[in-house]
Parts: structure tokens; C-alpha cells; sequence
């Protein structure tokens, strides 16, 4: 959520593979301390997420978008699929 514009460290991604998709969802790690924080965004942070099998006709979703606070953000507005074949 809001952190001044720092972006928090990144967690390592988790995969779901299913049948239809692949579910995917990388956190950032909260800011440490209890400071109020404003709302001004954050620098995004390139992720490389290494998959065992292909991604065959399988849709790439991303999970933050799926349930949780991202849901009612712009970013998910359009819907959690980030990819689709």
C-alpha cells in the first residue's frame, strides 16, 4: 500500500500452476517502523520469474489482483490476467 515512494524488499515470487493458468504473486516487504506514509507511489521492480514447464496455453495471472488490498486499485481495474495466449 502507501510507503512515501520506497519500495520495500521483494519477496521471493510464489507460482501456482494449474490446468488454465499460471498464478503468480511477488510482494514487497512492509517498510520497517510505524510511520505514517503517503500515498505517492513507488518505483516498480523488475522480477524474473523462472518457470519449470512451458507456458503452453495457459493464461499468466497475477495474484495480488485475485483478492487483498490491489484489488480495488487502477492497477487491477482491468482484471488480474496479465497475459493470455
Amino acid at each position: 500500500e502507501c510507503s512515501s515512494g520506497v519500495t520495500g524488499a521483494i519477496a521471493q515470487p510464489v507460482v501456482s500452476l494449474g490446468i488454465d493458468d499460471i498464478i503468480i504473486r511477488v510482494d514487497a516487504e512492509p517498510l520497517p517502523g510505524n510511520e505514517p506514509q503517503n500515498c505517492q507511489g513507488n518505483d516498480s521492480v523488475q522480477m524474473t520469474v523462472s518457470l519449470h514447464e512451458p507456458i503452453g496455453d495457459r493464461a499468466l495471472v497475477d495474484a495480488a489482483c485475485l483478492k487483498g488490498p490491489a484489488v480495488r486499485t487502477s492497477f487491477c481495474e482491468t482484471g488480474a490476467t496479465r497475459w493470455s495466449p
